[in-house]
């Protein structure tokens, strides 16, 4: 478990490094080049949301522990509320972080690597389907 833990977090140091963008996230706003593009917000412990300027909920994500002790049928929900696309997947080591706001920066900074938001934080549908075929549990 430690060395999960461990390797975890060395993902989530160097996905930190190689990121294109400079991104930000302060109390609950995403700032990407200087920029404001999206807010965010802890939901629970095991939900968060990522919301447009207009305050229009964009995606929900949800971890599931699937009722068990086992760590390997654990997953996440995507859910891009908007367009109303749903799929699941079990790529925690993409969005790893140390504390919820880490978490979600791995995660924004995932989404805009495989383009599915652009930097202005619109999404592109023909991205995420590609994101989907990729990631899908």
């Amino acid at each position: 478990m430690k060395k999960i833990l461990l390797s975890l977090f060395f993902m989530a140091l160097i996905n930190g490094f190689i990121s294109a963008q400079d991104l930000k996230l302060t109390k609950d706003k995403v700032v990407i080049d200087n920029k404001e593009v999206f807010k965010y917000e802890k939901q629970s412990f095991v939900e968060y949301s990522l919301f447009d300027l207009k305050n229009d909920e964009v995606l929900n994500l949800q971890f599931k522990d699937n009722g068990t002790a086992y760590e390997s049928d654990d997953y996440m929900v995507f859910n891009f509320v908007g367009i109303g696309v749903k799929f699941s997947s079990t790529n925690f080591e993409k969005i790893a972080g140390l504390g919820s706001k880490s978490m979600m920066k791995n995660l924004i900074q995932w989404l805009l690597k495989e383009k599915v938001f652009s930097n202005d934080g619109n999404l592109d549908k023909d991205k995420l389907e590609i994101f989907i075929n990729k990631y899908e549990m």
